[in-house]
């Protein structure tokens, strides 16, 4: 994902199979997601319209709600203003009374080299020295805790599964040297009903988050496996458990049938713009981001 736009000239990502959204849609869910970055990057925007999301808000279209339009990183929105738009968001849907619904944010505070810490944040932390990747994060956790005993307090958490998680893991910043001479992992948090407190210590992957997510709320698996993941909440080995990480990746970087599969032929081409988000370039597969993701 080195270029911004560079799924643009499709109609759809990954059409050829079913994700969370598609699944959800089936049960009857009313989806949304909201992102303080272009929902142009990455495919973002195409991904969740494609996969039966019904509301989709990034950056262009959330600039023209911001009270003050100045109050912005290079990326887009501020964490503080997000987490306000998306909790009006949970309200707006919670007082339709039509049915389930679950919202996805993508939050950037804790984003690499760096971060974009809120003002939120620097009014309780101190200033920022524009370097610090750690203040970012502290900042990115304590927003995020924030947000979720927010909705907890107004009600709108009951009967509600809450998952907290990365996307991947982050680049060089400030405390790489500290961060390579650790083991790293990927964040998943679940908070809800019948979730029974524990940490779950098993070899996985990113490709177990949708299987698991699907277990915590109940719907059926066959196998308690979804696309290429085991439940973590089950016995089910991971593919990680039993080929190993390594195998694991070179046998998804030679599988051109599962290529075709998820893309039914189709090919991303790169879009020369010059509207392009110069910050957002630098993405990579070892980036960092978190979303929340709330399902009722």
């Amino acid at each position: 994902l080195l270029h911004d736009s560079q799924f643009e000239p499709l109609s759809k990502v990954v059409p050829g199979v079913d994700c969370l959204g598609d699944v959800l849609a089936e049960q009857g869910y009313r989806l949304s997601f909201l992102g303080g970055a272009s929902t142009q990057f990455a495919g973002k925007g195409l991904f969740y319209r494609g996969h039966q999301f019904n509301t989709v808000k990034g950056k262009e279209e959330l600039l023209p709600e911001l009270d003050d339009p100045e109050y912005v990183n290079s990326w887009g929105l501020y964490d503080d203003t997000l987490y306000d738009f998306t909790a009006d968001e949970i309200r707006r849907l919670n007082e339709e009374d039509n049915g389930p619904w679950a919202v996805v944010n993508l939050s950037i505070a804790g984003h690499a080299p760096s971060g974009f810490p809120s003002q939120t944040c620097q009014d309780r932390q101190g200033e920022f020295d524009g370097q610090d990747i750690l203040y970012s994060v502290e900042c990115s956790a304590r927003q995020a805790r924030d947000f979720i005993e927010q909705l907890e307090q107004e009600g709108l958490l009951e009967n509600t599964l809450v998952v907290v998680l990365s996307d991947h893991l982050t680049m060089r910043v400030s405390v790489w040297d500290q961060l390579t001479a650790l083991d790293r992992d990927n964040t998943l948090i679940m908070l809800g009903d019948g979730i029974r407190p524990q940490r779950v210590r098993r070899s996985a992957t990113m490709l177990d988050v949708f299987p698991t997510i699907l277990d915590a709320m109940g719907l059926p698996l066959n196998d308690n496996r979804a696309g290429l993941g085991a439940s973590l909440l089950s016995s089910q080995p991971t593919l990680v458990e039993i080929h190993g990480l390594e195998t694991l990746n070179e046998r998804l970087r030679e599988e051109t049938a599962l290529q075709h599969r998820l893309w039914e032929g189709l090919a991303p081409q790169r879009r020369e713009s010059e509207e392009s988000i110069a910050e957002q370039v630098t993405e990579t597969p070892a980036d960092l981001a978190d979303e929340v993701e709330i399902m009722r």
